[in-house]
C-alpha cells in the first residue's frame, strides 16, 4: 500500500474521530434555535439513539458506456430495481435480531427474493423462489465444523480456533465503537481543539447544505400506510468543492501536533481491535502477515506526518487541476420527522470516467431510504422450528454426496434451470452472453 494510501487512512481516522467529538455528544437546544448546519449535526447525532428500526432502501444503477460490447448488458442493468427491506433489534446485545428482504424487479416484474435473519444463535437464509424450505446455520455446529476440518488438516497447531460467539463479538464491536469515539487514555488529547474542525466543517458546508421546504414521505406502519411531514435539508457537491472542503482541514491538521497523537493512537487502536477479532499467527503459518503494510504505514506516518499530509494535499490539487469535471457529483434530498430525527435520505451520484466533454462512460446510483419505524416494537418471523422444517447448511456442506444434499441441490439447480428461461431478467442475460 501506497504512503498516501496510508496517510489518507489516518485522515478517514481523524473525520471519525471529529465526528465523534460532536456528532454523539447531546443537544439540548430547541431545532427552531439552530442553524441549518447545527440541526444537520443534531439530526446525524441522533441515528446513535435508534435501537430497534424498520427501513426500506431502493436503488437503482445506470452505466452509459461507449462501449457497444457492453450497451446491452447496461440497458438491462438500467431496469433493474433493487428494494431491500430490513428490520433490526438491537435493544438487548444478548439477543440481537435483523432480518431482511432483497427483492430485484426487472420490467416490473419480480426477478429474484432473497431472504435474511440472524438472532444470536443462528442465521436462516431463505429463496423462496428457487426452493420453498430456508437454509439455516447453526453458528455452534458451524464452529464445531470449521474447527473439526482444522483438526483433520494437521494444522491445529499453527491455525486459531473459529469462534463463532455472535454476542460476545457484537459486544466487542459496540465496546470498541464506543472507545474509538472517544478521546479518554490518550495523553494530551486533553488539549486537542476539535470545536476548530468543527467550525471549519460548518464553514466549508455553507453553500452546499441549505434548507428545502417541508414535504411528505410515505412510510409502512403496521402495513399501514401513513403520510409524514418532513423539513427538508439538501445537500449537493461534487469532486471539487470536496476538494476546496478538504484542504483547509488538513492544512490546519499539518501543523497540530495533539492532533497528531490523536490520528496515530486511534489508527493503533482500530489494528488491535481487528487483531483481537480473529487473531492469527501469521509467522507460524508460513505467510505475510495482511495487516504488516498498515502498521508499517502508521509508524511511517508517525514519523513523517506533515510530509505525508503535505503528499495528500499534493495529490488533491493535482486531480482538481487534471480532472476537474471528470470527477463525480452528489446530490442529496435529506427529510426529518418532527423530532429532528431523519427517516428519509435520497442520494443521487453520478461518477464520470470518460472524457470532460463526453456524456459517455458514466454510472449513476440513485438510492432512497426510509424509516418507516424506529425504537417501536417490532414483529420478527418466528424461526423456532426452523431445525425441523428447514434445510441445515452445515449439514449440506459436510455431506454433500448424501442423497439429502443432493435432492436439495438438484431442486435448486431445476428452478435455476426454469427461472434462465421464464424468467425475463434471467432470460435476457441469458441471451446478451450467448447461452441462447
Amino acid at each position: 500500500m501506497s504512503k498516501i494510501k496510508i496517510g489518507i487512512i489516518a485522515v478517514v481516522a481523524l473525520a471519525l474521530v471529529g465526528a465523534g467529538i460532536y456528532m454523539f455528544s447531546d443537544k439540548e437546544d430547541s431545532l427552531i434555535e439552530l442553524s441549518t448546519f447545527e440541526k444537520f449535526e443534531a439530526a446525524l447525532s441522533r441515528q446513535g439513539e435508534i435501537k430497534e428500526a424498520d427501513m426500506m432502501v431502493a436503488f437503482n444503477i445506470d452505466i452509459l458506456t461507449s462501449d457497444p460490447a457492453m450497451t446491452r448488458m447496461a440497458e438491462i442493468l438500467r431496469e433493474v430495481d433493487f428494494n431491500y427491506s430490513i428490520r433490526q433489534n438491537m435493544n438487548n446485545i444478548d439477543s440481537p435480531l435483523i432480518e431482511g428482504l432483497l427483492s430485484l424487479t426487472y420490467q416490473q416484474e419480480t426477478a429474484l427474493n432473497l431472504g435474511f435473519y440472524m438472532d444470536g444463535e443462528k442465521m436462516v437464509l431463505s429463496a423462496s423462489d428457487l426452493i420453498s424450505q430456508a437454509f439455516y446455520m447453526n453458528f455452534k455446529d458451524y464452529e464445531r465444523y470449521m474447527n473439526d476440518l482444522i483438526a483433520s488438516s494437521g494444522e491445529d497447531q499453527q491455525m486459531p480456533a473459529v469462534s463463532m460467539d455472535i454476542q460476545e463479538i457484537m459486544k466487542q464491536s459496540m465496546a470498541f465503537q464506543k472507545d474509538f469515539y472517544s478521546l479518554e487514555g490518550i495523553e494530551g488529547a486533553d488539549n486537542f481543539d476539535g470545536e476548530k474542525y468543527r467550525s471549519m466543517l460548518k464553514q466549508g458546508f455553507e453553500g452546499l447544505l441549505i434548507e428545502i421546504e417541508p414535504f411528505d414521505v410515505e412510510i409502512m406502519e403496521n402495513d399501514q400506510t401513513k403520510t409524514v411531514r418532513c423539513s427538508g435539508m439538501q445537500l449537493d457537491f461534487n469532486e471539487t468543492q470536496l476538494i476546496d472542503l478538504m484542504i483547509p482541514i488538513l492544512e490546519e491538521a499539518k501543523t497540530d501536533e495533539t492532533l497528531k497523537t490523536v490520528i496515530i493512537a486511534k489508527a493503533e487502536q482500530y489494528m488491535t481491535f481487528a487483531n483481537s477479532l480473529y487473531s492469527i499467527d501469521y509467522e507460524a503459518m508460513g505467510i505475510e502477515d495482511p495487516y504488516d503494510e498498515i502498521n508499517k504505514g502508521i509508524d511511517d506516518l508517525d514519523e513523517n506526518y506533515i510530509v505525508r499530509i503535505d503528499e495528500i494535499i499534493k495529490a488533491l490539487n493535482d486531480y482538481k487541476e487534471f480532472y476537474t469535471g471528470r470527477g463525480f457529483n452528489v446530490s442529496n434530498k435529506i427529510g426529518l420527522d418532527h423530532t429532528g430525527m431523519i427517516i428519509y435520505w435520497n442520494m443521487a451520484l453520478t461518477a464520470k470516467f470518460g472524457p470532460v466533454d463526453s456524456a459517455s462512460d458514466t454510472i449513476s446510483v440513485r438510492t432512497k431510504s426510509v424509516t418507516n419505524s424506529y425504537n417501536k416494537s417490532l414483529k420478527f418471523t418466528d424461526y423456532s422450528n426452523i431445525m425441523d422444517e428447514g434445510i441445515d447448511f452445515v449439514g449440506l456442506i459436510e455431506y454433500p454426496d448424501s442423497v439429502e444434499s443432493q435432492m436439495v441441490l438438484m431442486q435448486i439447480y431445476g428452478s435455476l434451470m426454469q427461472k434462465m428461461s421464464l424468467n425475463p431478467l434471467f432470460r435476457d442475460i441469458m441471451t446478451e452472453i450467448g447461452v441462447y
